[in-house]
């Protein structure tokens, strides 16, 4: 009956060290990951959230630049240069967040497979770039209307109008809510059911070993 809490608290330590050394390796391995998320948000949001020809996405020191080619309103009404939308770096990194948990579950899971890991990144990829493209919609729907963010007071429409109608309401808070969900939920509950499926034996077996502990 020892073996059992034993393996439990084995398994925290392990997981403890490995998360210490994943996040030792993180900061080699996001620069990586932020390029792929920039290459496939540059290939895909312009046909996503713009029907202008001239939309794209490029990159600054600390912000990615959406050039939505949406046309801005003089103080006359006459249509002039194309609209410009940012969303920061620090944001986009919250979403590349659970790789360091994912990576530390996998390594001191019994059943580290290349093919599993690969699964995992891979599925854990999507997520971040489908977060990714929750925030920048929100961005794009703020823009367009009238409203603060009701889940980031510092996300506010800018100081000029669109030549084109706001958003209607359902998309600023469907947008508002992906964006919490990609911020705040997704990074920390994506990695452990990814593990949770990838490794179910594991799971299985330090379930059984707290039950047995509670029951002792």
């Amino acid at each position: 009956m020892r073996q059992q809490p034993e393996r439990l608290s084995s398994f925290v330590l392990k997981l403890v060290l490995a998360l210490v050394l994943a996040f030792v390796a993180w900061a080699y391995v996001e620069p990586f990951l932020m390029t792929g998320l920039f290459a496939l948000s540059q290939a895909l949001w312009p046909t996503m959230f713009f029907d202008s020809p001239g939309a794209h996405l490029s990159l600054q020191a600390e912000a990615w630049r959406l050039h939505t080619g949406w046309p801005l309103l003089t103080a006359s009404g006459q249509p002039t240069r194309a609209a410009l939308a940012m969303i920061e770096l620090r944001t986009i990194r919250r979403t590349l967040g659970g790789f360091p948990l994912l990576a530390a579950l996998l390594a001191v899971s019994s059943a580290r497979r290349p093919g599993r890991i690969a699964i995992g990144a891979s599925l854990l990829f999507a997520a971040a770039w489908l977060s990714t493209t929750a925030i920048a919609w929100h961005t794009l729907v703020i823009m367009r209307g009238t409203e603060v963010s009701f889940i980031d007071a510092s996300d506010v429409p800018p100081p000029f109008r669109l030549a084109m109608a706001a958003a209607p309401h359902w998309q600023y808070y469907l947008s508002g809510y992906l964006k919490y969900l990609a911020v705040l939920t997704i990074p920390f509950v994506a990695p452990v059911l990814l593990w949770a499926a990838l490794c179910r034996r594991e799971v299985m077996g330090l379930l059984q070993t707290v039950r047995r502990k509670r029951n002792r």
